[in-house]
């Protein structure tokens, strides 16, 4: 069982070309969930038609709910996780069940061509990777503390690694708008301190003696 889960925020843009991509896959998946954060602008309307399923999120912790609600509403099997703003090369799927990392992600490009600058290291990038749901059951949700967003990945790497999993980057190729939902709504300035915050957590929590008191470990 393969399913495609689709994190959606106001993507009117962006959405069905996205998921144009997910259908174009030489491995299609055995069904497409479009997890809808709130949006305002009914983009998850777009490409309802062309979905297994439309799931409503709650947003309260945004991205991360996204996530936690992804692997929450998938069936048993292999899941890949996207947001909107990914697009996959047609061999995508396929490169990455063939894999045998338990935790992996494609090598992202930007709309240029040009190979993305990621700042940051972990096993795996949460823009878009494939984790069977029995991990994810195993590890638990991803840390609502880290909301809105950022070095989720990094967290949940450091848990997988610790539980024995192997994580796996550049396995299959992405194009990746980079915050598309989140530079609508929030300041570069915002993120940054997110970036900033969230390093420092996952810092304290997993090689300080976790001093911070959590809601996942």
């Amino acid at each position: 069982m393969l399913t495609v889960a689709i994190l959606n925020y106001n993507g009117k843009d962006i959405i069905e070309g996205c998921v144009e991509t997910v259908l174009r896959q030489t491995n299609p998946p055995d069904e497409i969930l479009l997890i809808d954060n709130q949006s305002t602008d009914d983009s998850w309307k777009l490409v309802e038609k062309d979905v297994t399923r439309v799931v409503h999120c709650d947003n309260r912790h945004r991205f991360i709910s996204g996530l936690n609600d992804s692997f929450n509403n998938a069936k048993d099997g292999d899941v890949v996780f996207l947001e909107n703003d990914v697009f996959l090369y047609q061999n995508c799927l396929k490169e990455m069940l063939e894999d045998s990392a338990d935790i992996k992600s494609p090598k992202f490009l930007d709309q240029f061509g040009k190979k993305y600058k990621v700042e940051w290291y972990s096993g795996f990038l949460s823009a878009c990777f494939m984790m069977h749901k029995k991990v994810f059951k195993e590890l638990g949700e991803f840390d609502v503390n880290l909301a809105p967003a950022y070095w989720e990945d990094v967290e949940y790497s450091i848990r997988a690694k610790r539980k024995g999993f192997k994580t796996k980057k550049n396995v299959g190729t992405a194009i990746h708008y980079a915050n598309y939902s989140f530079s609508k709504k929030f300041t570069k300035k915002q993120m940054s301190g997110w970036c900033r915050r969230n390093a420092w957590y996952v810092l304290r929590k997993h090689y300080l003696g976790g001093l911070w008191t959590t809601k996942n470990t």
